[in-house]
């Protein structure tokens, strides 16, 4: 999670947190004066007016009734304070979104993010293009039978290495699917502090490979 994100999420939480201590202190003092008035009606306890007396006793309860009235309306106005911010937020959150899958499906190099089980969770606009997939198709996937076209991972897979040490890989190899010569690197992705997954950057060098076998 980046720091913005972080930012915000602890600035929604502190003014929800800020609206419960808001409502929790305001239903307080509204429900303590309602209480003394009723005691005080009922004998048992001794105020410095009578308010057994009918305009005192209706003056207390305007009284209330207003403070009521008023805090009612502080939360109202409260409430529609947070959520307009978690309007905002959400609605930052959904643009953030946006332009990350902008500019990941711009990326020309094939890219997956890949599962410690080899489950592909996502892939960029231009790996689904070399797989001949609909990227939303991919996603579920093996990796190694939709871009090694085998049913077990190849020999040559670097993510098992990559999960023991933590380290990024990059190795070069064939794809006869993929129709070509590519580099693959391979990034560990953390959460928690934990390898989780890792994101696979496919670099074409066939045009390289046949200048270098035409030398």
């Amino acid at each position: 999670m980046s720091s913005s994100r972080r930012q915000r999420t602890t600035s929604a939480d502190f003014k929800k947190s800020s609206s419960a201590r808001f409502l929790s202190s305001t239903t307080v003092v509204w429900t303590t004066l309602i209480a003394i008035a009723l005691l005080a009606v009922y004998g048992e306890i001794s105020l410095p007016l009578d308010i057994t007396d009918t305009y005192v006793f209706t003056s207390c309860f305007i009284l209330l009734w207003l403070v009521g009235l008023l805090s009612l309306r502080a939360i109202r106005q409260r409430l529609l304070s947070d959520f307009q911010c978690q309007h905002l937020l959400n609605a930052h959150v959904l643009k953030a979104k946006n332009e990350w899958e902008t500019t990941f499906d711009a990326i020309p190099n094939p890219i997956a993010i890949i599962g410690e089980n080899y489950t592909m969770r996502r892939v960029n606009r231009a790996m689904a293009d070399k797989l001949g997939m609909r990227p939303e198709d991919c996603v579920g996937q093996k990796c190694y039978r939709c871009i090694h076209g085998t049913d077990s991972p190849p020999p040559n897979c670097q993510q098992p290495q990559m999960f023991r040490d933590g380290e990024s890989c990059i190795w070069e190899t064939h794809e006869k699917k993929l129709g070509g010569d590519f580099v693959i690197s391979v990034a560990p992705l953390y959460e928690n502090g934990d390898i989780t997954g890792s994101v696979h950057i496919l670099y074409d060098i066939t045009e390289r490979k046949i200048m270098e076998n035409e030398l």
